[in-house]
């Protein structure tokens, strides 16, 4: 009897482990089919708005701007030149002079670098014999560094 009754609470222990299981891993599943549903939705939602923003890119791209002024117009690339600060790198003493060209587009020493050209190939000694030209200020940064 003892070991019918020890028997029988073994066995219901197994029955419950293999159920609580069961419910485990039925619940693993339902999760798992849920965030790979979110995932989808998340997916979807991305795609879309990539799509429209594509769309709107395109759109964009398409229109072309101009301002009129008298009997000059300028399109959207030469308004927006002009509104950058323009450059010109020259050989003053041997160094890089940098000038900050003006309204009235003349020259004014915007900056004496430190930047000897014995050191620089050959190219970029001629381009700044010739007046190295540059619109904007990254630009102008950017190329000062190279030379640095």
């Amino acid at each position: 009897m003892k070991k019918f009754l020890v028997s029988t609470i073994i066995a219901v222990f197994i029955f419950l482990l293999i159920f609580a299981w069961v419910l485990v891993y039925n619940k693993r599943d339902t999760n798992v089919a849920k965030r790979e549903s979110r995932n989808t939705q998340i997916a979807e939602t991305i795609e879309d708005d990539c799509t429209e923003e594509y769309e709107y890119d395109q759109k964009l791209s398409s229109l072309t701007v101009s301002s009129t002024f008298g009997d000059k117009t300028k399109t959207e690339k030469e308004i927006n030149r002009n509104s950058e600060e323009r450059f010109v790198l020259r050989n003053k003493d041997g160094v890089i002079v940098i000038y900050k060209i003006n309204e009235k587009n003349e020259e004014e020493e915007y900056e004496k670098t430190h930047i000897s050209i014995d050191y620089l190939a050959e190219e970029d000694k001629n381009n700044i014999k010739n007046g190295l030209q540059i619109i904007g200020q990254e630009e102008l940064n950017k190329i000062i560094e190279d030379f640095e």
